[in-house]
């Protein structure tokens, strides 16, 4: 009996599987091949193994999933953790994550739950965990283009290879291949790695410059973030063209705006919803009145402070709902509600109570107010900690000395904001270049990147400094006029229209 022709859809999805199949065996062969030739040549480890790998991204959403427990086990990022792996000759295996993404769930349920990724990860590395929302400063240093950032380290924290999502059959023969290469010239001297000091969350800033190509950039492939801190500063069509964009991120039901969009037209967006990006919006005068709502609803404590961030999928025991799915759900509710991260972290909350003070209403107000209030109990001579509540959360990080002094500013508090300002010269200034470090100096890492001046952060310290009366800028400006190609287009004409 002749076999039935196979339906357009089931070809397809069986010409994709094939094309799977065969980029997964080239993949591993040119592994193989590269630790052959590690193993039989000489000289240091080559600097292809300091590039970053670009696997394909998760799965395609459906409707559910069902969920595998994770089965690795990792340890924080700190001082001893390296120090294992020092005394143990292993490198460090850094998994950097955030609560809300779909990718870094599926990486738990589905690579870090496969047994023979976790025999690999445990015989020949020290595992360890960074929650990026936790510590900033160290995802600042070790990003790899998205979360989750897959990065392999040497004991002394400086990377040996990046990657995003990876899949078991990926995992495997990269980590496996740069252990291979460590352990061969271990004692040999390293090539020079990508700056460790390049930010690597932003666009590449060759890729815009006017107007027109500012638009370009906005609908690129890959994916689309609303980058409203943008938006608050262009000004005509390419303003108008940008915010229309963005509206596709918008919830119709809730209010508040998605993350990103992966599809073209800024379709198929990634559902999770963070803090940062509903203060931007209010700051930007995108959806105010809407996005404010959304927040009062779904972000804000009890009696002050701001969640951060809503999960992007509704979790039910062993199935989770999966997000594009439950938001254009008729009666999404029946299915449960997304989790909110309820943790408070001091410098978004200072973004929300800027945004909160220019457009809400005087319950809104009153709310930052108290907010700021509980954010100032917690500072000590004018340094906070990064999370509300943590005891052993790092203190005067420049992002968030930065955004509780503008919240401050906002607030009508000159003289705390210069508290604020005193204590980021005294903690945080680096004399020789004018500009400011990224953290007090913590000991984790060699001196070398242990603190690093980082352009836009510094551009940030700008914008709050020129607003304090009496504010020296000389020489900020001048040092992140030198460093401009590694700012953003809207931040360089910005900083260029300053006088």
């Amino acid at each position: 009996m002749a076999a039935e022709p196979l339906s357009p859809e089931a070809l397809r999805k069986k010409e994709l599987h094939y094309r799977s199949m065969v980029w997964t065996g080239f993949f591993m062969t040119a592994c193989g091949l590269a630790a052959a030739y590690l193993a039989f040549s000489t000289g240091p480890i080559p600097s292809l193994f300091f590039g970053r790998l670009r696997a394909g991204g998760p799965p395609a959403q459906g409707k559910s999933r069902k969920t595998k427990p994770m089965l690795a086990s990792f340890r924080p990022w700190g001082k001893a953790a390296l120090e294992e792996a020092r005394t143990s000759g292993k490198l460090v295996f850094l998994d950097v994550c955030v609560t809300y993404n779909r990718a870094c769930a599926l990486m738990d349920e589905a690579t870090y739950a496969d047994a023979s990724v976790v025999d690999l990860i445990d015989r020949r590395f020290i595992a360890v965990r960074v929650d990026a929302d936790e510590r900033p400063d160290v995802a600042a240093r070790y990003q790899s283009g998205g979360w989750p950032s897959t990065v392999i380290l040497t004991p002394e924290g400086r990377p040996l290879g990046r990657a995003t999502f990876l899949t078991p059959g990926l995992l495997k023969p990269w980590a496996a291949s740069i252990a291979d290469a460590y352990e061969k010239r271990k004692g040999q001297p390293l090539p020079e790695p990508e700056a460790e000091s390049k930010e690597r969350d932003q666009l590449r800033p060759d890729a815009v410059g006017n107007g027109q190509d500012l638009s370009r950039a906005w609908d690129n492939e890959g994916p689309r973030f609303p980058h409203f801190d943008w938006i608050a500063r262009l000004q005509g069509p390419v303003a108008d063209h940008a915010r229309a964009s963005v509206l596709a991120l918008e919830d119709k039901v809730w209010g508040g705006f998605f993350r990103c969009a992966d599809g073209p037209g800024w379709s198929n967006p990634e559902t999770e919803k963070i803090l940062a990006d509903q203060a931007q919006a209010i700051l930007a005068g995108v959806e105010p009145q809407k996005t404010l709502a959304y927040v009062d609803r779904f972000l804000s404590a009890k009696e002050a402070g701001y969640y951060a961030s809503q999960a992007c999928e509704v979790r039910k025991g062993d199935e989770v709902v999966e997000g594009r799915y439950y938001y254009g759900a008729g009666d999404r509710e029946k299915l449960g509600l997304p989790e909110v991260d309820r943790r408070i972290f001091v410098g978004i909350n200072s973004v929300m109570i800027r945004a909160a003070l220019t457009a809400g209403s005087a319950v809104q107000k009153r709310r930052a107010y108290q907010t700021l209030q509980l954010i100032w109990r917690g500072a000590g001579k004018g340094m906070v900690p990064h999370q509300l509540g943590d005891v052993g959360s790092v203190r005067g990080l420049l992002i968030d000395e930065v955004s509780l002094g503008r919240a401050l500013l906002a607030a009508g508090e000159v003289a705390k904001a210069r508290e604020v300002a005193q204590a980021m010269d005294r903690t945080l200034l680096d004399e020789k270049s004018g500009a400011y470090f990224d953290r007090p100096s913590l000991g984790e890492l060699p001196a070398a990147f242990d603190r690093v001046l980082f352009p836009s952060q510094n551009f940030e310290a700008y914008e709050f400094l020129r607003q304090l009366p009496g504010s020296r800028l000389d020489r900020l400006k001048s040092w992140l006029e030198s460093q401009s190609a590694r700012l953003d287009p809207v931040a360089r004409a910005a900083l260029s229209a300053n006088p």
